[in-house]
């Protein structure tokens, strides 16, 4: 029988995975007189049996994840695609229509105009397609939002009275008219 090598690269991992482990796991697993492998056999069992609870919580943060938690429309479709993976992961597997329905679902109302182009598609585009459509609708705004003027400062005078006026000779609050 041919006895199997772990070289440093399976060390490396193997110590990488250990560096995240909570420090209660970790000292689980190093009071028991284990092997490297026994130890990754627990954590998988251990994992596993919360398989149904995580499916739960990937559930739920699957279907509140909105694009104004993210710096720009690609993080917020790559949020949507990881979370996805790992649904598909502890059995619960998206389907594509139900990811594009999400993207539109999570949309701020600066996106109205293209989530409902997206829903009333028929049929629905992939959702690579709808990712492509939202960065190119975030540009979009981005160019109009540079486009736009400088907020324009206004005095706040109460509108019912004239403004005071330092030179009360020549004064003329008739703008635009001139009476000679």
């Amino acid at each position: 029988m041919m006895r199997r090598r772990y070289g440093p690269s399976w060390m490396q991992r193997c110590f990488n995975g250990f560096t995240r482990l909570s420090t209660d796991l970790l000292h689980a697993i190093i009071e028991e007189d284990i092997s490297a492998k026994e130890a990754w056999d627990w954590l998988r069992n251990l994992f596993q049996d919360n398989k149904n609870s995580r499916a739960v919580a990937l559930e739920h943060d699957f279907s509140h994840v909105k694009i104004r938690d993210f710096p720009n429309a690609s993080a917020y479709c790559q949020q949507l695609k990881t979370l996805s993976g790992q649904l598909k992961s502890v059995g619960g597997p998206v389907i594509e229509n139900r990811l594009v329905l999400q993207l539109v679902a999570g949309l701020t109302e600066a996106y109205k105009n293209l989530g409902t182009n997206i829903r009333q598609s028929k049929p629905l585009p992939p959702f690579t397609e709808a990712c492509s459509s939202l960065r190119l609708e975030e540009k979009a705004l981005a160019e109009i939002d540079d486009e736009a003027p400088a907020a324009m400062v206004v005095d706040h005078h109460d509108f019912d009275e004239p403004p005071l006026n330092q030179n009360t000779g020549n004064c003329n609050n008739h703008r635009g008219k001139h009476n000679h």
